[in-house]
């Protein structure tokens, strides 16, 4: 799996830190330990070298490899596992060493670009007949109708517990990742789910649309393939700082971004 990484012709000093990293995260099939890893690797290091090895796994995504453990970090980043107090240091860290994507990659809040008040959503009689109690339990179902009404839920628990729904199909989800006008506390239940997060078109879907928070958005660019990011940095529905991100990006890559006019 780690033969022809790109880490395998660089002599990057967070190099040996990123593969030893990447093959712990390869050997675990569950998500919560995953995470715990990741946590445990962030504590084990200098911040610099955390980050620097956190870089080198960049990379990698940018040229395809490694998607699955980068996702996992995001997940760190965007999720809570990494603490605020940890964030911070890693940004520091990343301001020192002048790694301005790591910076990006960091700093991005927990808000999103776009915001919809409640009054912006269609009403749906059915739901609103239904206690919040009614509305988890019917979440469980495997009625394809119902389903279909409460991915629009405006609870995020009941929209958690049909994400692990196996009936739920991708099609299903994929409609509420491109909602717009949406909340960003369901995009990020969709984001919180790996069996959902796992899916490519889920993440392009979540990352393009403005009213996922910023930093659920950011941290997912790298698995972004550069014409992709080359999107990212023209629309202008996005944060400042997903397309900024983006650029930055495409240059570790060595891709040119596209113009600004």
């Amino acid at each position: 799996m780690l033969a022809g990484m790109v880490l395998a012709r660089t002599h990057d000093t967070g190099g040996d830190l990123a593969r030893s990293l990447a093959r712990r995260l390869e050997g675990v099939d569950d998500h919560a330990q995953r995470g715990m890893l990741v946590r445990e690797f962030v504590d084990g290091q200098e911040a610099a070298e955390a980050v620097r090895a956190m870089r080198c796994l960049v990379v990698e995504a940018l040229y395809g490899n490694l998607r699955a453990v980068w996702l996992t970090i995001a997940r760190g980043l965007f999720s809570g596992e990494l603490p605020y107090d940890v964030l911070g240091e890693l940004y520091r860290a990343a301001v020192d060493l002048g790694f301005d994507e790591m910076r990006h990659l960091l700093i991005g809040g927990d808000v999103s670009h776009k915001r919809a008040s409640d009054g912006e959503f269609p009403r749906d009689e059915v739901l609103e007949s239904l206690t919040l109690g009614e509305r988890k339990a019917k979440a469980r179902t495997y009625d394809a109708q119902m389903l279909a009404r409460l991915v629009y839920d405006s609870d995020p628990h009941v929209v958690r517990i049909l994400l692990s729904n196996p009936r739920v199909t991708e099609a299903l989800v994929l409609k509420l990742a491109a909602r717009r006008p949406n909340r960003g506390v369901m995009l990020h239940e969709i984001a919180m789910a790996p069996r959902w997060l796992a899916r490519p078109a889920i993440q392009r879907a979540l990352m393009l649309n403005p009213y996922s928070p910023v930093r659920l958005t950011v941290t997912l660019l790298p698995l972004l393939a550069p014409h992709e990011l080359n999107e990212v940095c023209e629309d202008k529905s996005l944060h400042p700082l997903s397309s900024a991100t983006a650029r930055l990006l495409l240059g570790l890559r060595g891709w040119q971004a596209p113009t600004i006019h």
